[in-house]
């Protein structure tokens, strides 16, 4: 199933092995995380929402559909790799 500890991975590449498998709105939100590295650290569940053109609970669904224990989770994973 999932990776237990995925921030112990890179997070793009976590994400990338998850994108098969994705729904489509799921894929854009990933895509905006792949293609905006610089960015995804900054962003919260609404802006990331906002941006990828999804609703708030798609993008907190998408976090734990790729391993994560909920979007707080995914966005601590991102800011650590930014760090």
């Amino acid at each position: 199933m999932h990776s237990p500890n995925p921030v112990a991975a890179d997070v793009a590449e976590h994400i990338r092995s998850h994108l098969d498998r994705l729904s489509p709105n799921d894929r854009r939100i990933a895509r905006r995380l792949i293609d905006h590295p610089v960015d995804a650290p900054f962003e919260t569940a609404e802006s990331l929402a906002a941006k990828a053109g999804v609703s708030k609970a798609a993008v907190v669904r998408f976090a734990t559909r790729v391993g994560f224990a909920g979007f707080g989770e995914l966005h601590e994973a991102l800011a650590d790799r930014a760090r």
